[in-house]
């Protein structure tokens, strides 16, 4: 990309652009069936030219085959606006929302140290982490979520720093979380803590006990 960098927040959604392409790369959008998306519609980012070597995916020659980074963006006036990556989108009710978006509004609170979003279904928990001394108002991020983002979540979970599982680089490993993720017959979640989380491209990371759950009606 270019050197027009930019950064723009529109609401709690962060969109950057990044410019349009360098000389010998090529940039298009398309939607799911692989049609390419008009100017201004959100869809995977492709890339393809000279300076994708060959077997850039260990297979594939991408200087004459379409490369899909796994980002969604729009082109607008030549431009690639990137909204987030397309393993973070969550479609609830026909909303898409991304996880990392409602984390940064969630951690925005006061009283919350840290937040992780959690797809269960199709829906999505929030798990957050209080600030020492301070406690989640589970009510209140609810509220904002669904105000901020029209989608309510599922639950509010308050859990301990401890029960953030994390990859080897330091990362909440998301999906390993999601998948302790649990409703009770009685309609609470149970987050499952299983500290070890799976081996990743940041490498493994060493095994820790598995003890705790935390609730959230």
């Amino acid at each position: 990309m270019d050197d027009a960098t930019s950064f723009r927040l529109d609401g709690p959604v962060a969109t950057a652009c990044l410019g349009g392409p360098v000389p010998g790369l090529a940039l298009r959008v398309v939607d799911e069936v692989g049609r390419e998306c008009a100017a201004g519609r959100t869809g995977a980012v492709q890339l393809r030219g000279a300076t994708l070597f060959d077997g850039y995916d260990g297979a594939t020659d991408h200087r004459g085959v379409w490369f899909d980074t796994g980002d969604l963006g729009s082109v607008r006036s030549g431009l690639l606006h990137l909204s987030g990556r397309r393993d973070d989108r969550i479609s609830v009710n026909g909303v898409n929302v991304f996880a990392t978006d409602v984390e940064q509004a969630v951690a925005a609170e006061e009283d919350v140290a840290e937040c992780v979003v959690l797809p269960y279904g199709a829906s999505f928990a929030v798990v957050a982490v209080a600030r020492r001394g301070r406690r989640i108002d589970a009510a209140g991020i609810a509220a904002r979520v669904t105000a901020d983002f029209a989608v309510a979540p599922l639950a509010v979970l308050d859990v301990a720093h401890s029960s953030v599982v994390r990859t080897a680089g330091g990362k909440p490993a998301r999906g390993h979380m999601a998948d302790r993720l649990e409703r009770t017959d009685d309609g609470r979640f149970v987050l499952r803590t299983d500290r070890t989380p799976p081996a990743s491209i940041d490498g493994p990371a060493p095994p820790q006990p598995n003890t705790d759950a935390t609730e959230a009606g």
